[in-house]
């Protein structure tokens, strides 16, 4: 698969990188571009930050992975967000959760109209 950044979103990327003293630190913002552009970081995407900040590709994947903003998938045109941290999930948000599934009528893995 190809993956091709437009080239104003390039330039855009290219001017963002300069507000940083090293280039690494430029990732999340790069990563929130892309997302924002795009809807989701692909594999692709995470090979072209990689590429383009001199990092090895587990650099950017391991952001992908750790930070929940991050989505590897396509998402639902409608979210609601529930908190999954840990004090989150002791205050019962995994209740929250199945409630509004169950409310709602959803399935979190349907057929793309929403995500849970």
């Amino acid at each position: 698969m190809s993956f091709t950044v437009p080239a104003n979103l390039e330039s855009e990327i290219d001017e963002l990188i300069t507000h940083y003293p090293v280039k690494r630190s430029a990732s999340l913002m790069l990563l929130h571009a892309l997302q924002e552009h795009f809807g989701s970081i692909s594999p692709e995407a995470t090979l072209w930050v990689a590429k383009k900040l001199g990092l090895q590709p587990i650099n950017v994947h391991e952001l992908v992975t750790f930070y929940p903003m991050f989505r590897q998938a396509p998402v639902g045109k409608h979210q609601i967000k529930v908190c999954r941290t840990l004090s989150c999930a002791l205050g019962g948000s995994h209740k929250l959760h199945e409630h509004f599934c169950t409310k709602l009528g959803l399935d979190p893995h349907a057929h793309g109209l929403q995500t849970t």
